[in-house]
């Protein structure tokens, strides 16, 4: 064992060395922040020998000698330090006291900086504001170092003074009145405003020049906010703050107001006429607002004539060029012919007229003409023109199929036209009002159509065909037991029915036994399995009950053997361990 080192593991030794760090650093930043505190500097000091004796009680701030202490009054000196028979002792003597004068900004101070002072002595420093740049003085702060004057004085002094302190002297930006003037348009507008429309503004001087600026349509009235009529009705103004309280400036806001300017209203003259074949409803004149639309004139022709154009002519003098929009041309229609027109966007006097023609005879059939009326202008089928009596199913090469005019033409039928064409069984169309039942030859079945066609069964389309015992077709869901009528019985068909046993039908109803039958559940078929199971739970029950007869003492012999079984394994582990550390230590 004397070979044994003793040693730290690499764990033990990076927590010491990370310690050892902490502290050090933790050390050296604190004396390194301490020594950077000017304004924390301590007090100067000095060891003076005194007696502590009855005869050295004396009053005042000093220690004064009676020579009881050989060599008493040499500076730092104290012979008998502790002597039971002079009574001297050391003590620490304040000799000076910092007291420090800083400054923020807005200003200066007649004594800046730490000054050393005797204790019971005075000092003082006095403030000056920058006025100049607007600063004003606002207090000293700070507390202690002995009696302070009043501190909101710009001199400050400090007399008898006996401890260390701080004092700042502040300075702040000279408060002065003012006004806020916000300039803005009224609501609806009519013009714009030059200059800054959000102005601060000290008392008693003026702000910048805002004008208000009146659109072409409209005219400057007034500046609401302004109660004096002479500079209220002005557009350009200059405002001057006028406040004396410090504390809560002058808001006012001044809104240029504008009116439209009034516009003559212009108005035209439109006259409607006619060349002498016809007729309009409105013949005029007229009065229409410039810009404004005409009324809605509607020419009828002379039976006979047709409506053939509009013609314009200009009342004013020069004409203005298209001084009215394209206007609405009705289509004229039946034997009178008819046309209307709205003029838009007027903007001159006009008269208009409405002029027509004959109508039989300009080799066109309009739809009043036919070969009757007008045998000149409608020649019959093949003219090109559908007229009466002609129809889709008289004259194809004039008049078009059109489905809705009541005549089912070679081109139409019930499924394309059902309006016209009537459904009929055997077109080989199915239409809507036939199916695969009420028509087969048309429609065919589906399956999923609600309808259980010829073709279809219970088996083919059960969604059309519902299951129905006696329809000839053994379903899924029947069987020889629910419908023997479509499922009869067969052997071999793995069901036991009426009408089958044993003895004629084995492979459904089992083979006959001789004896007493045994359930045909197969739990009884393995006999030896059986057997040996129940021997086996035999055995382990006589164990149990064995066991659960042995005295007391029986399980404590056990119990002490597999514990001293235990403990010598835990001895032989721990031996080895040791022999192992002891080779490691060697």
């Amino acid at each position: 064992m004397a070979n044994i080192k003793v040693g730290l593991s690499k764990k033990s030794t990076v927590i010491l060395l990370i310690l050892f760090f902490l502290v050090l650093g933790g050390g050296g930043g604190f004396l390194l922040w301490r020594v950077n505190q000017s304004k924390t500097v301590a007090s100067e000091e000095k060891l003076e020998c005194i007696d502590y004796d009855a005869d050295c009680r004396w009053g005042g701030p000093y220690p004064k000698t009676n020579g009881n202490c050989p060599n008493e009054g040499t500076a730092g000196i104290c012979q008998y330090p502790h002597h039971d028979s002079f009574c001297c002792r050391y003590r620490k003597v304040v000799t000076r006291y910092h007291i420090t004068f800083n400054t923020s900004t807005g200003g200066t101070i007649s004594l800046s900086g730490q000054q050393s002072v005797r204790p019971g002595h005075s000092t003082e420093s006095t403030a000056t504001p920058d006025t100049n740049n607007g600063y004003e003085f606002a207090g000293w702060e700070g507390s202690g170092g002995g009696n302070v004057s009043d501190k909101s004085q710009k001199k400050l002094t400090i007399s008898n003074v006996d401890s260390d302190a701080t004092y700042t002297a502040k300075f702040r930006k000279e408060q002065i009145p003012f006004c806020n003037f916000t300039y803005k348009v009224a609501t609806g507008g009519g013009g714009s405003l030059t200059g800054t429309a959000t102005q601060k503004v000290d008392n008693g001087k003026s702000g910048t020049v805002v004008t208000a600026t009146s659109a072409s349509t409209h005219t400057f009235v007034k500046w609401e906010g302004d109660s004096n009529q002479a500079t209220a009705s002005v557009a350009k103004r200059t405002d001057t703050c006028s406040n004396t309280n410090v504390g809560t400036p002058v808001n006012k806001t001044f809104t240029a107001v504008f009116k439209k300017k009034d516009v003559p209203v212009v108005k035209y003259d439109l006259t409607y006429k006619t060349d002498g074949n016809g007729s309009v409803d409105k013949a005029g004149p007229h009065k229409v607002e410039k810009g404004k639309n005409g009324p809605s004139v509607v020419a009828k022709a002379k039976t006979g004539y047709k409506f053939a154009s509009w013609s314009e002519k200009a009342v004013q003098s020069p004409v203005p060029p298209k001084p009215w929009s394209s206007p609405i041309i009705g289509t004229p229609s039946g034997p009178h012919v008819t046309s209307s027109r709205v003029d838009r966007n007027v903007q001159a006097s006009m008269i208009i007229t409405a002029n027509f023609k004959k109508a039989c005879g300009d080799k066109v059939c309009d739809s009043w003409e036919n070969m009757t009326n007008c045998p000149a202008d409608c020649k019959g089928c093949g003219d090109g023109k559908c007229v009466a009596p002609e129809n889709a199913e008289t004259c194809a090469k004039d008049c078009k199929a059109k489905c809705g005019d009541n005549l089912c033409t070679h081109d139409e039928n019930a499924k394309t036209c059902p309006n016209d064409c009537k459904a009929v069984c055997g077109d080989k169309f199915c239409t809507h009002d036939e199916n695969a039942e009420t028509c087969a030859n048309d429609c065919k079945a589906k399956c999923g159509d609600n309808i259980c066609s010829p073709s279809e069964n219970a088996q083919t389309c059960p969604q059309d065909c519902p299951v129905n015992c006696g329809d000839g077709i053994c379903s899924e869901d029947e069987g020889p037991d629910k419908c023997p009528v479509d499922c009869p019985s067969v052997c071999g068909d793995g069901m036991c029915t009426d009408g089958e046993s044993s003895a004629d039908c084995p492979d459904d109803c089992g083979s006959p036994v001789v004896g007493e039958a045994v359930p045909e559940t197969g739990l009884f078929d393995e006999t030896k399995n059986i057997v040996i199971m129940g021997v086996a739970l035999l055995m382990l029950g006589m164990a149990w009950t064995w066991v659960s007869t042995l005295p007391k003492k029986a399980y404590v012999s056990i119990y002490d053997t597999v514990s001293s079984v235990k403990k010598k394994s835990v001895e032989r582990e721990r031996e080895n361990r040791r022999s192992k550390l002891e080779n490691r230590i060697k």
